[in-house]
């Protein structure tokens, strides 16, 4: 908590900790709105020093803004008075000419987010106040765009794949969103629409007439927008400019009055994704074992198994796709749901993989050729890229080991999984 100590006539201070989600790190980082701040007014105009101490070694300092009667600040592009710059010392001070009539909010902060500790904000000129002011009210929800759900803006058919996020609104408020990629190799830029609905389900289409506010698609790092929201049901939809830009992100809400965050049970949903997607993989799993079979009688030649190896790679990729999009829908529902897609489908696509990596193997003219060997390297890479980033847990005694070999006595070769 913030506790805030009023001074005599030579001094104020007030005390106070960055602490939790109160951390929030300096303005480079969107978790700023969260930092403590203090509403200072004098009765004078004064040349003062101004200082913050600290109980650790943090990079610390402090921005002078200004703000409304209650202490209030514009959360979108804050005017910045003055600013102390960031040092790793015990204390810091500055110089400000204050004057009488004008709302200085104080916010002391370090330099990145997350670092916690307690510090003192104080003044060496005390005919004044320095009071605490309150946090706005907020919401914070945090998803990811990956494979289908990279749905884009509402330019593409396939803006509806992308999370949406539903509130409801008891009385009107200012607000204001920002949608945040922490991720500085992110390329494309980031946006959201504030849509008037009437329930919680997700929104298939969007009508121009319900947009209520948007916000510019500008910056690669974050987009933020102040908007106003009378009472009724609202849906979020955060977004990049392009489909297919995969990213985890959050998406911050702050408001004036209260607005409950709806969770749209979604089990049912998920169950009929997962029994789809399990019937999908089961046939395709039929399909991929008769092709072997047929390429094993035919003495399959290289650009056969290439052809069909590379069809394996995208039925894997889609795999890994709908397990990431299945556990991410998973993390929104307010009942538990089922797992998701069987990791023994897993395995067999994966020993598939192996067995057609053989036939490619036995059937190239030259073990060394130099486009044998840039294949194989490249599907190598393949499969330790598949074993990393597989949903599913695979014991180590059953990881693949890509060239294991194992001769029948009629000196047959197969490669196999242990």
């Amino acid at each position: 908590g913030i506790n805030a100590e009023y001074g005599g006539s030579k001094r104020m201070q007030a005390k106070g900790a960055w602490k939790g989600r109160t951390a929030g790190g300096c303005f480079n980082h969107p978790s700023w709105r969260f930092n403590p701040r203090f509403l200072l007014k004098v009765r004078h105009k004064r040349d003062v020093n101004i200082k913050i101490s600290q109980t650790e070694d943090n990079h610390i300092g402090f921005y002078i803004l200004k703000g409304n009667d209650n202490g209030k600040i514009p959360l979108v592009d804050p005017p910045v008075i003055s600013k102390s710059g960031f040092k790793s010392k015990k204390s810091l001070a500055i110089p400000a000419t204050l004057d009488k009539g004008i709302n200085y909010v104080i916010m002391p902060c370090t330099f990145e987010p997350r670092k916690e500790g307690e510090f003192i904000i104080s003044s060496d000129y005390g005919k004044g106040s320095l009071e605490v002011v309150p946090p706005e009210k907020h919401l914070v929800f945090e998803a990811e765009w990956l494979g289908k759900s990279a749905g884009g803006c509402k330019n593409h058919k396939t803006f509806k794949n992308n999370p949406q996020f539903h509130v409801f609104v008891e009385e009107e408020t200012e607000a204001t969103g920002i949608v945040n990629v922490d991720d500085s190799e992110f390329k494309d830029y980031l946006g959201f629409y504030v849509v008037k609905s009437e329930d919680e389900k997700d929104l298939q289409v969007i009508s121009s007439k319900n947009i209520v506010a948007k916000c510019n698609f500008e910056d690669s790092m974050q987009g933020a927008a102040t908007f106003s929201l009378s009472p009724g049901h609202y849906t979020i939809l955060p977004c990049t400019y392009k489909p297919s830009s995969e990213a985890k992100f959050s998406f911050f809400l702050f408001t004036e009055k209260e607005v409950k965050a709806i969770m749209e049970d979604k089990t049912e949903k998920i169950e009929q994704q997962v029994k789809g997607a399990q019937g999908e993989l089961v046939s395709e799993k039929q399909a991929h074992l008769r092709t072997i079979e047929d390429l094993k009688k035919m003495g399959d030649k290289y650009h056969t198994a290439k052809q069909e190896i590379e069809d394996l790679r995208d039925k894997i990729e889609k795999l890994k796709n709908t397990q990431a999009n299945l556990a991410t829908t998973a993390t929104t529902a307010s009942t538990p749901t089922t797992s998701a897609v069987d990791p023994e489908l897993v395995k067999i696509l994966q020993a598939q993989l192996v067995n057609l990596l053989g036939l490619l193997k036995a059937n190239a003219k030259k073990a060394n050729a130099p486009e044998w060997k840039e294949e194989r390297q490249k599907i190598s890479d393949f499969i330790e890229d598949l074993n990393a980033g597989l949903l599913v847990e695979v014991p180590d005694s059953e990881k693949l080991l890509i060239w294991q070999e194992a001769k029948t006595p009629e000196g047959k070769v197969y490669y196999y999984n242990i």
